[in-house]
Parts: C-alpha cells; sequence; structure tokens
C-alpha cells in the first residue's frame, strides 16, 4: 500500500508537549514505508511520537510511541 504524503505526518513532543519537531515530515521517496522528520536539539527526558499515515486509497493509520533520552 502505497502511502499519500500530502496527508501523512508525524509530530514528536516532550513531557510537556511541547513539539521539538524542527521542520517537515517528508516519506522517503525511494521507499513510500518510510517517513522521517528533523527534531531540534533534545535534552534528557520523555518524548513522543505520533504518527499518521494515509495510503493512497485513503485508508488512514495511525498511532504513537514513546522514548526517553538519558
Amino acid at each position: 500500500m502505497e502511502d499519500e504524503p500530502a496527508f501523512s505526518s508525524i509530530a514528536v513532543t516532550d513531557a510537556s508537549g511541547k513539539s521539538v519537531v524542527s521542520g517537515k515530515s517528508a516519506v522517503d521517496a525511494s521507499n513510500a514505508k518510510h517517513m522521517s522528520v528533523a527534531l531540534a536539539a533534545l535534552t534528557p527526558g520523555v518524548y513522543t511520537v505520533a504518527w499518521v499515515a494515509v495510503a493512497a486509497d485513503g485508508h488512514r493509520t495511525q498511532g504513537h510511541y514513546t522514548f526517553t533520552v538519558k
């Protein structure tokens, strides 16, 4: 299933809910299943990644996960 890049995104926030993204998310032109985003310098703490992927047929999937910088 191919992603529809215009409607797919990644948001990364710190523990207080502040965005740490420093650019727009992008779908890899050579692999439509790979999406990335540039981040600001991260300090120690817990971060949440929330992602949305919309396929060319309009099917939407989404999820989230956390990670910790020590």
